[in-house]
Parts: C-alpha cells; sequence; structure tokens
C-alpha cells in the first residue's frame, strides 16, 4: 500500500472516481451556497399586524418628527414607547438617536401620536422608529416590538410636507434565541479525529527531500503542507467549539450594549462575504489543483470553514436552517460529519 496519498497519480478508476466526487461536491456547494446567502439576506422578522404605524415622507434635522401608531380594540395593554434610530451612508445602522415620551395604553386600544426630535448628528441620512409595548419602559420588560422602514432626513431649514402621513412597513423585532436544538455530543470529537487524521496523511504525502527544504520559499510554496495545516486548524477549530463560543460572546456583547438589532447587517454582510468567499475560492482550486485527491480534500475543507463561520456570525436565519433535525443529528453537523469525511477518503492511500 502506497503510504503517500496522492504523492503519485492513483488508478484511473479512482482517478474517475474522485473526479466524479469532486464534480459532486462542486454542484451540491453551489446549490448550498445559493441557498444559504438568500436565507442570509432575507428579512429576518415577519410583518407585524397589531399596530397601524404612519409617519411623513421625510424627517428634517432639528424639528419633531411626528409618528402615529394606531391600536385596535385588544388584550394589549402598557406602556407604548416610540424611539428613533438612524443610519448613515450605506444605510449603516448607527444606533440610538431620540424617544419620545411613553403613552398609556388600554384594552381599548387608540390613536398615539409621538412628536420625538431628530438632532443633528454627522452623516445622518436615514431614521427608523423602534415601537415597543411593555409593563415598564425598560427595554428588556417589553412583551411587544416593531421595526419601521427607513425614513430619509433632510437637512435643517427644508420645508417637507407633514400633513401628509404615509403606512410605514413594520416587522416585528423579537430577541432571538440560541439555536433550541441539543447538538449530539459526539460529531465534534469526531469531527476533530476525523480532520486531524485528514491533516496527518495530506502530511505524510509530502515529499520529504522537499520538507528537509529549510527556505522560507519552499515551505511556503508547498500545497500539501498547507493542506495538512488547515486540516489541523480545523480539528482544533471544531474540538474547542470556538464557533459556539464566537456566537454567544457575540449575541451578549450585543444585548448588554443595547446594540442587538443593530448588529444584523454586519452578520449579513460576514456571513454573505464568507460564503461568497469560499464559493470562489472552492471554483478557484477545482480550477488550478490537478489532482483530483487533493482537490477533493481542499473542496471539503473550504466548505467546512464556510458553515463553520456561518455558525459563528450567528445569523438567526441560519441557525434555524442548521437545527433543522435530520435524524439522530442536526443539519449543521451531518453537513461537517460528511465534509470531514470525504475528506479523509480523498487523501486516504490507495493502491495504483
Amino acid at each position: 500500500m502506497n503510504l503517500r496519498p496522492f504523492a503519485v497519480p492513483a488508478h484511473p478508476s479512482a482517478e474517475r472516481g474522485l473526479k466524479r466526487l469532486r464534480t459532486a461536491l462542486l454542484t451540491l456547494g453551489s446549490l448550498g451556497f445559493g441557498l444559504a446567502i438568500l436565507t442570509a439576506i432575507r428579512p429576518p422578522y415577519s410583518r407585524a399586524d397589531w399596530l397601524t404605524v404612519e409617519a411623513p415622507r421625510a424627517a428634517v434635522v432639528d424639528r419633531s418628527f411626528p409618528v402615529r401608531v394606531t391600536l385596535p380594540p385588544s388584550s394589549l395593554s402598557g406602556l407604548l414607547m416610540a424611539d428613533l434610530h438612524w443610519s448613515g451612508p450605506g444605510h449603516e445602522p448607527r444606533g440610538f438617536l431620540s424617544s419620545g415620551s411613553p403613552q398609556n395604553v388600554t384594552p381599548a386600544g387608540g390613536v398615539f401620536v409621538f412628536e420625538i426630535p431628530v438632532p443633528a448628528r454627522p452623516n445622518l441620512q436615514h431614521i427608523r422608529a423602534i415601537i415597543c409595548l411593555g409593563p415598564t419602559v425598560r427595554w428588556v420588560d417589553r412583551q411587544k416590538a416593531v421595526e419601521t422602514e427607513e425614513i430619509p432626513v433632510q437637512p435643517a431649514g427644508s420645508d417637507p410636507d407633514r400633513s401628509a402621513l404615509k403606512p410605514l412597513g413594520t416587522h416585528e423585532i423579537s430577541v432571538e434565541p440560541a439555536v433550541p436544538a441539543k447538538e449530539a455530543r459526539w460529531p465534534r470529537p469526531m469531527n476533530a479525529a476525523l480532520w486531524f487524521a485528514a491533516g496527518t496523511l495530506a502530511w505524510r504525502a509530502c515529499p520529504s527531500e522537499s520538507i528537509k527544504r529549510k527556505t522560507v520559499v519552499a515551505w511556503l510554496d508547498h500545497g500539501r503542507l498547507w493542506l495538512a495545516v488547515a486540516c489541523w486548524a480545523a480539528a482544533l477549530f471544531e474540538f474547542s467549539q470556538a464557533d459556539l463560543y464566537l456566537a454567544a460572546r457575540s449575541r451578549a456583547y450585543a444585548q448588554e450594549h443595547g446594540v442587538y438589532f443593530e448588529r444584523r447587517w454586519l452578520q449579513q454582510t460576514a456571513t454573505g462575504l464568507a460564503l461568497g468567499g469560499a464559493a470562489i475560492a472552492a471554483l478557484v482550486a477545482a480550477r488550478r489543483i490537478k489532482s483530483p485527491a487533493r482537490s477533493v480534500a481542499v473542496l471539503s475543507l473550504e466548505m467546512f470553514a464556510a458553515v463553520s463561520l456561518a455558525g459563528s456570525f450567528s445569523l438567526h436565519q441560519l441557525d434555524q436552517a442548521f437545527a433543522l433535525q435530520m435524524g439522530p443529528l442536526l443539519l449543521g453537523q451531518l453537513i461537517k460529519l460528511s465534509l470531514a469525511m470525504t475528506a479523509v477518503f480523498a487523501v486516504w492511500p490507495r493502491e495504483h
């Protein structure tokens, strides 16, 4: 048996099988990346149906902005609050801007008008209203909360028509829970062991005379060496549960500093870049790496990295998708375990 996998050409039938596997990975990966990106960029919250929000078509700096909230009769009661949040160039959320005075709500409902000031801020371009209902004025005690679409902001001195109010699109916002499903315990250590094995096999595939060369250029230009190091890094990442730790810490930081909902644009951008970058890297690897075995291993590693990074960014839509139960495993666990096994299969020593 050859102890240096993909160091020399494999049997023609094995080559054909690996090429088919590479094609299957690219096909499934392209579909998966496309679906994941579409899931990541869609609006995360459902449209609110328990209130109607109206406001002028534009706000003006240094003037109050009227927000009219209509509540139909229901069982809802408490304090109704309305805040303005703002965004700068590129619709980048910048957080809290100002707030109106809380108003008491009874089950009879009614019409509530908030006059909220619009103070000057550098690069202030849009505002949106955050409206919540709860027993106290504290955000953590809210029972209902919505976010409106953005409204453009005009410079001080402008005189838009304030009499014509337009209905604003509103979406429910609520604390996004961590993935409620429980992970099985054994896939993570198994994944780590598989990636460690793949890295070790890739290392053993490195020609000994090349490894013995001490020049930096020789080491940097050694594709199999980098594959081994990347596989070992994947094993460490999976065994340490770094994705769960990073997701939990970022979620806690956002909640503690009141920027929980403003982090969505960053999550969506980072997730899109990670998935898009992995897709481009996979296509480049498929075209440039001549060895079918090594290309399959690299493709598996890149897809594993994309799934792990998406889990670290903890975008709620993808968290829900990865938490789907597939037999004894969650979908995310099943994908990562399949990719790890594929990588080991690709670099396993073969007769030739």
